[in-house]
């Protein structure tokens, strides 16, 4: 999916080996859908890519993009919504720490790699483990309260 060229601008990006790396987000909309390619290019969400953002209410990753940089959405206090399209092989590192609203969370089957205290400090309440799981990080779900996993 390529996006209008308005909304390409909301993101801070870097090209790296034949993929664009988004490096931040300059927006102000909550609702923000993360593309798949971005000037024809496959997109990866960079390490700190939109961490603390305090606008980010509910997030859209198109399927498509590859991986979640470590940090990339920790401490966002507004965000309650994210899917995990199965495009997705890694969820880096403490990705979604410290997501005080972070209540509905959905993780379609492709991820291979949840990293360490990726949900870490989030009130998500259950969550669906898709079979292709083959890592999960230390303290990944640490002080979730009341979660329960199915797969």
């Amino acid at each position: 999916m390529l996006l209008p060229a308005m909304v390409q601008a909301q993101f801070t990006f870097i090209t790296n080996n034949g993929a664009i790396t988004i490096t931040g987000y300059t927006g102000t909309d909550g609702d923000v859908t993360i593309p798949s390619t971005t000037n024809g290019l496959p997109v990866i969400i960079g390490d700190y890519a939109l961490a603390y953002s305090d606008c980010l209410t509910n997030l859209t990753i198109m399927n498509g993009v590859a991986d979640i940089g470590k940090n990339a959405f920790e401490s966002c206090p507004n965000l309650t919504s994210v899917t995990i399209p199965g495009s997705i092989t890694n969820i880096g590192d403490y990705a979604f720490n410290f997501c005080l609203k972070l209540t509905n969370v959905i993780i379609l089957n492709g991820v291979a790699n949840i990293g360490t205290g990726a949900f870490r400090l989030t009130p998500v309440g259950s969550i669906t483990i898709p079979g292709r799981v083959t890592n999960i990080g230390p303290n990944a779900f640490q002080r979730c309260k009341n979660i329960s996993f199915s797969n």
